[in-house]
């Protein structure tokens, strides 16, 4: 074996090419280079095939990593530790489950919902003392019970007898197996090994590997090329990075005073990952545009995790109108499970059984995109879709049975099977009759369009409960792979495109059905398995094609680049912390070469640091993200920015750690970025956006109270396509919410979604909307006993006794609440209203519909009555009047008050109309302060002659709190709200009135005032 001492990469390249540059004996054979990383592989290739006097190609070169070399020596080695678990396993909950040698492991493995975990880490323990202490493996297969150093091993004595009964499960002596495999390699060449190896910059040289070289090295020609930097004669003009190199080799470069433009190491710290990676594309693209020659290839950002920048990265380097939209930049090092969409969905079917099946999580499992291709949910559909489950009640659990196990028996409401009984239902009946079959009340409002997207979520819960059933007992792995692949056939269906996913995933399933043992498992110890597998495999990325590569540690190792980034080397991810292993007795006598996770990571610095040729940049965590307070750097950031200091001076009383450090502010918009600030001249940002935000920023704008908007008046609303009746009322029923919504799109305070809990204890919004729809059904003259059963099986009531108290409450309310009705109240009418209003010089169209009773429009409301619905009635009775001769009436009746209005002439509605439509246009572009409570208390005192301004102010404290919310609190406040000047004529106000709440009581509540008679 030969040992070459090279400086760097480039010179290893090299080095290599020089061994193998004379012929082979046979032209046909391959030479093997043990490389430390697939990126280190493709450079090295790629510097190999333009090594000689012309480019050319790499050819005739095998690339492995260690473990593959390994692998390929000892093929069948049943003491791996992805072959040992599964022996470890069945011994344990087979012939050894009983056997008191392994009561400890026995308590510690019964206290775990699935023991794979635990094997595979025993497995990785054992493999562990196999390569760095074979002496003890060796002393307990002798039959003794104590550590390498005699020491009795007490607590952890089960070690040594599992490991005697792996020798004799596995009939192989693992110490003689080896030697007997490095006697071989010594005696003859190994015939699965060309004659030439070359084993570039290895990660480790424990014992077990040196004896392997010097083995095979016996009959193969073996060339182990380490890098060893060597320091460079000291210079005065090296740049920082040069002597931080030469530092770090064990040198001792000259100091000196750092320029000004010496930009080799920059230090950025930041906040959180959001905020690094935006640092990282503002940084990018300065360092692009100082040196045009720069290629996206000769820059890597290396992250001690890749998965959590990965989204991030791909978002904001994503941005259309920033010039980082066009920079090359892959991501490498992800994980299977996040590269390949069907891999996490196996991992949610496997943790299917285990779930509560909530609303939300099946829904969002319905929409990946290969399950929604397999069932037709298009994404012109998907909210209906959700619209659909959110109305049939469903909440949680597939059905009553599979509620069983989270303690709810015997409540078979709000579970999928329920709800896909209501819609399938109401494909062909309606509940306005209340008609149920069995147990299922029809859901209203299915369309004919819904048939195809309800047939296609039935036939996805169906196939959702055969896959939970097949996953219930235990089988072979071997077994549960068909069951996987029989899972995802059922629910997936890739496009053409995403071919490749099934096969990604049917190789690593495959890859574990070999590995894996005879003997059954349950579904929490297979999840585990193909958790492992997924989860901690990374997926195959495309190294050396020219784009910027974001990647993690150990694949770029050692790989030359002009620019190396490191990312997200924060202390709480950096140095990467070993899981903790009480069991592991490595940790009793360390040794020197022994695994040191930590010390690993610290070399990994060094090595990043020295494959920087031009320009060092460091992106990391320095303020926290939530308080903008400091927090600790990671240890061996700290240690290189101690060496820095070390290394030179600046001459203006800063560290020189300082000086190259910069502390970006919290927002990306701060203005500091654009030039506001000349002391920050470092801060630079290429971002349209955030210079636009700066500027917004530096301009005055009014005092806002935090939580408050500021609107200035928006252009009015076009009312040539017409008004509705509902938009008007909807409008003076809440303007703030009203304007919000249709001028900015906006809901606050409004809850979208019914969530995935039962209703156990429903708001008052809830409980309204069960009792308006019980006081409607007993006006249409339906039985108490099919109002309540239908109440029961739509599912908006709480459980039990729960839901009965509920709703006995709620029935006995609207019967009084009905008993109040006239007994000679006619029969109803539909009116459509289509009616021309003048507006100002324009003719508005209003259209609608308005019910009537005899001569009457009478509502009914299940709460108190309310000034927003005395004023809902008004406007009916308004459209009524103005549309058709009268006389006619409102009544409206709450709990516990009545209120009725006199109609006014044809002509007079009209009138009050076109204001009502001028009130609600001048709404929609600027906040009015119409709140009903307060406006009707306005104009109660105007009503009585007396003056609301010399009423104490605290006299409408109460409407305000009745009547505030989110959506008025944006906009006004308690009780400056009283005294805001009128700037803007309102219709129909009395000019006299300098107050915009009084003129908006006036306008709008006068009419009615006049117009209220006896009920």
């Amino acid at each position: 074996m030969r040992i070459h001492h090279v400086p760097t990469a480039e010179a290893l390249a090299a080095k290599l090419g020089q061994l193998w540059a004379g012929p082979r004996s046979d032209p046909f054979a391959f030479d093997l280079a043990v490389v430390p990383g697939a990126g280190f592989q493709r450079w090295l290739s790629q510097q190999l095939s333009v090594s000689g006097a012309e480019p050319g190609i790499c050819a005739g070169i095998e690339f492995a990593s260690w473990a593959a070399l390994e692998r390929r020596i000892f093929p069948d080695d049943p003491w791996r530790p992805e072959r040992l678990a599964w022996t470890i396993q069945t011994l344990l909950d087979g012939d050894a489950a009983t056997d008191p040698a392994l009561a400890v492991l026995r308590r510690h493995l019964d206290a775990a919902p699935e023991h794979y975990s635990a094997c595979r880490r025993i497995a990785g323990a054992f493999a562990g003392y196999l390569r760095h202490r074979p002496a003890l493996i060796a002393g307990w297969l002798a039959g003794g019970t104590a550590d390498e150093l005699g020491e009795p091993l007490r607590e952890d004595v089960w070690q040594a007898h599992l490991c005697r009964l792996l020798q004799q499960a596995n009939g192989v002596d693992p110490i003689a197996e080896r030697a007997a495999a490095l006697a071989r390699l010594t005696a003859a060449p190994a015939a699965e090994l060309p004659h030439r190896i070359a084993v570039m910059a290895p990660v480790q040289l424990d014992p077990a590997a040196s004896e392997l070289l010097e083995a095979l090295s016996v009959q193969h020609q073996v060339d182990l090329l380490l890098l060893s930097p060597v320091p460079e004669a000291p210079a005065a003009d090296t740049p920082l990075l040069g002597r931080l190199q030469q530092a770090l080799a064990g040198g001792s470069p000259a100091s000196g005073v750092l320029g000004g433009v010496d930009a080799s190491v920059q230090v950025h710290l930041s906040h959180g990952p959001d905020r690094q990676v935006e640092v990282l594309r503002e940084v990018l693209t300065a360092t692009f545009a100082a040196d045009p020659s720069l290629e996206p290839r000769d820059v890597v950002v290396l992250t001690p995790t890749p998965d959590r920048f990965a989204s991030l990265i791909g978002a904001t380097f994503a941005v259309p109108d920033h010039p980082a939209h066009r920079f090359r930049v892959q991501l490498a090092d992800r994980s299977i499970s996040q590269v390949n969409p069907l891999a996490g969905l196996l991992l949610d079917l496997l943790n299917l059984p285990d779930s509560r099946a909530e609303a939300s999580s099946v829904l969002e499992l319905a929409l990946r995109p290969a399950v929604a291709r397999k069932f037709g949910f298009g994404a012109d559909r998907r909210d209906r879709l959700v619209e659909l489950v959110e109305s049939s009640g469903v909440r949680w659990g597939l059905s009553a049975r599979h509620r069983e196990q989270f303690g709810l028996v015997g409540f078979e409401q709000n579970t999928w099977f329920a709800g896909l009984q209501r819609m399938l239902l109401g494909v062909t009946l309606d509940e306005s009759e209340l008609v149920t079959a069995k147990t299922v009340l029809p859901l209203d409002d299915v369309e004919s369009t819904d048939v195809e997207l309800i047939g296609g979520l039935t036939e996805l819960i169906g196939r959702m409960v055969r896959v939970v059933d097949a996953f219930a007992s235990s089988a072979p792995v071997a077994e549960w792979v068909e069951r996987c692949r029989a899972a995802i056939g059922l629910l997936a269906a890739p496009s053409s495109a995403d071919e490749w996913q099934l096969a990604d995933l049917w190789f690593g399933l495959t890859r574990l059905s070999a590995s894996a043992g005879p003997g059954p498992v349950g579904r929490n110890d297979f999840r585990r398995v193909v958790e492992h597998e997924f989860t901690n495999t990374r997926a195959r990325a495309t190294f050396g094609n020219g784009s910027l590569i974001v990647a993690g540690l150990e694949s770029l190792r050692h790989v030359p680049h002009k620019v190396v980034v490191l990312l997200g080397w924060d202390a709480d991810h950096y140095p990467r912390s070993a899981p903790r292993d009480g069991d592991n007795l490595l940790r009793r006598h360390p040794q020197p070469s022994d695994p040191d996770p930590a010390g690993f990571d610290r070399q990994l610095l060094s090595d990043a640091v020295q494959a920087a040729r031009q320009q060092l940049i460091v992106i990391c965590r320095a303020r926290s993200e939530a308080t903008n307070e400091q927090v600790p750097l990671a240890g061996p950031i700290l240690d290189l920015l101690a060496v820095v200091d070390e290394l030179a001076g600046t001459g203006a009383g800063l560290r020189p750690s300082e000086e190259i450090s910069v502390q970006h502010p919290l927002q990306p918009h701060d203005p500091a970025y654009f030039g506001a600030d000349p002391s920050r001249d470092r801060l630079v940002s290429a971002d349209v956006h955030a210079y636009r935000a700066a500027l917004a920023g530096l301009e005055p704008s009014p005092s806002i109270p935090r939580g408050r908007y500021h609107l200035d008046p928006l252009p009015p609303i076009s009312l040539e396509q017409g008004v509705t009746l509902d938009e008007l009322t909807g409008f003076f029923a809440h303007p703030a919410r009203a304007l919000l919504r249709v001028r900015a799109g906006l809901s606050l305070g409004d809850r979208t979604t019914t969530g995935d809990e039962l209703p156990i204890e429903p708001d008052h919004l809830a409980r309204w909307q069960v009792g308006n729809r019980v006081l409607q059904r007993l006006r249409d003259g339906f039985p108490a006993e099919a109002i309540e059963r239908a109440e029961w099986l739509r599912g908006d009531v709480p459980p039990f006794a729960l839901g009965s108290r509920d709703l006995r409450s709620v029935l006995d309310q609207a019967r009084s609440t009905v008993a109040v009705l006239p007994a000679t109240l006619g029969e109803p009418t539909l009116h459509e209203i289509a009616l021309t209003v003048p507006v100002g010089d324009r003719q508005v169209q209003l259209a609608g519909r308005v019910v009537s009773h005899g001569q009457e429009v009478v509502g009914v409301e299940f709460s108190s009555l309310q000034a927003r619905h005395r004023l809902v009635a008004w406007l009916r009775l308004l459209c009524l009047a103005a549309a058709e001769p009268g006389p006619w009436q409102a009544r409206v009746i709450g709990k516990g008050r009545r209120a009725a209005y006199q109609a006014p002439s044809a002509e007079q509605a009209v009138e009050l109309l076109g204001r009502y439509l001028e009130l609600y246009q001048l709404g929609l572009s600027r906040p009015l302060p119409a709140m009903p409570r307060l406006g009707a208390q306005w104009a109660g005192y105007l009503a009585s002659g007396r003056d609301p301004h010399e009423v104490p102010g605290t006299a409408f404290r109460t409407n305000w709190d009745y009547d505030q919310d989110p959506a008025w609190s944006a906009f006004f406040s308690y009780p400056s709200v009283l005294s805001i000047e009128r700037e803007f004529v309102v219709p129909g106000a009395d000019p006299a009135e300098r107050g915009l709440l009084g003129a908006l009581a006036d306008a709008i509540w006068t009419p009615i005032l006049a117009a209220e008679v006896a009920p």
